[in-house]
């Protein structure tokens, strides 16, 4: 074979192992890592660690899992498909500097299930400047917050409000101090979501403490709390809401073997059609109406809970046999 034509045939075959290898070399891990001493240039393996969760998203398979090596400031996160994020033991420290900042937003798709595990969060930076929201969830399947501290966002520690019906679960989780003082519907989770036949929201919360917030749990229109082994309270400072929400059609919160008190506003309060049904749990304390119906609301009670100590409204919608 003629010089030329060796040379030519070498070549081909240089770029066609080279092709082949292009995959290999840009595909995603399904695990990554991050560390304080990381950096986002690295292929965030335990061993190279990232810096941030935003470049170990980058480099993370759809359905994989971002973990920490140490504690540390990781920064904000957008998340746009299904993915976990687990600190581990480290509990780390997610703060964000910039006010009008979430710390995680998820914006993913119908299928995608989202999970932050063992995070804190900390909406307030070095100047006082608070940031928006612990997390905001626009789209996706569902998401788990298990184990995690959201604290000091200016809006919501949770805002869960999918146009399309999801699933939200929190779990061992504190959220306090989230909200602005004064300011009504500001606090520590919201969910609710578009009106619409089949577009209802489901949410379970358990062993959960919402606390120092301008109002605790809200549940919009066609949402189905159901609330397990959960307290929501504060301590008398700043001023806005109910501890407990629930308000428009469709909207139903099941609160058991829970503690609702030292709310400034109030414990619970159903309006606009809404619906609560209450068992095994203490409302106390709570300023204005421990309880209060109004507007349609309905706030039932199976006839074993504790009412002492509130300022007014002590009187259930009605009380449902227990079966």
């Amino acid at each position: 074979m003629p010089k030329r034509g060796v040379l030519l045939f070498f070549l081909c075959g240089v770029a066609l192992c080279l092709g082949a290898m292009t995959p290999a070399a840009q595909a995603q891990a399904t695990r990554t890592w991050v560390a304080d001493f990381g950096n986002d240039a690295n292929t965030c393996t335990r061993g190279s660690p990232c810096k941030t969760f935003a470049g170990a998203y980058n480099k993370t398979a759809v359905g994989g899992e971002i973990d920490t090596v140490d504690p540390g400031p990781y920064g904000s996160l957008t998340i746009t498909h299904a993915i976990t994020v687990d600190a581990g033991s480290a509990l780390v420290t997610s703060v964000v500097a910039a006010p009008g900042v979430n710390a995680f937003t998820v914006n993913a798709g119908a299928n995608d299930r989202v999970v932050l595990r063992n995070i804190g969060m900390n909406g307030v930076n070095q100047s006082g400047m608070a940031a928006t929201n612990g997390i905001q969830f626009n789209s996706g399947a569902s998401l788990a917050v298990e184990h995690c501290i959201i604290e000091g966002f200016s809006t919501y520690g949770i805002d869960f409000r999918p146009p399309i019906h999801a699933h939200l679960t929190v779990s061992d989780s504190v959220l306090v101090g989230n909200g602005s003082f004064g300011t009504a519907g500001t606090g520590a989770l919201i969910a609710s979501t578009a009106a619409g036949l089949g577009n209802v929201n489901r949410i379970g919360i358990v062993s959960t403490v919402v606390d120092l917030g301008t109002s605790g749990i809200t549940a919009g229109q066609n949402t189905k709390v159901e609330l397990d082994r959960v307290t929501v309270g504060r301590t008398g400072q700043g001023g806005g809401d109910y501890g407990i929400t629930a308000t428009g059609p469709g909207a139903e919160v099941s609160v058991d073997y829970s503690t609702i008190s030292g709310n400034l506003l109030g414990g619970l309060h159903a309006a606009n059609n809404a619906k609560m049904y209450v068992a095994n749990s203490s409302i106390t304390y709570n300023g204005t109406n421990g309880i209060l119906s109004d507007t349609g609301g309905q706030v039932l009670s199976y006839g074993n809970n504790r009412v002492a100590g509130n300022t007014g409204g002590t009187t259930f919608f009605g009380t449902i046999p227990l079966q």
